[in-house]
């Protein structure tokens, strides 16, 4: 199982570097969009879902898009309430959540979560 949560780990940073080459890199359609939706959708709860036991592939996936959906929902509403909207600032600051909590996993030495 921790070959599985390292590789996912893996997965998250890498999907994190594309969003981000797509979208400050102004690769343009039909990549900028694909790439930016499919880091929102699932990276952030991936990696904040991998310091979790979950019984099945059904409730990992419910997980993961509910604490994406989550996480990007409290970025946006603080970036509201702090009046510094962006949505390039919004992207960067769960690039970071993101690749940080993927690090600790990475980092985190052997055994179950």
């Amino acid at each position: 199982m921790t070959t599985g949560r390292t590789a996912c780990a893996a997965l998250v940073v890498a999907v994190a570097a594309l969003a981000a080459a797509a979208v400050y890199g102004d690769v343009g359609s039909p990549l900028q969009p694909l790439a930016a939706f499919s880091f929102l959708l699932l990276c952030p709860g991936l990696a904040l879902g991998l310091f979790l036991r979950l019984d099945g592939p059904l409730v990992g996936a419910t997980v993961v898009v509910a604490t994406s959906v989550v996480v990007d929902g409290a970025v946006a509403e603080t970036l509201l309430l702090t009046r510094t909207w962006s949505p390039q600032l919004a992207l960067g600051i769960l690039i970071g959540v993101s690749v940080a909590a993927a690090s600790l996993r990475l980092m985190r030495p052997g055994g179950t979560t």
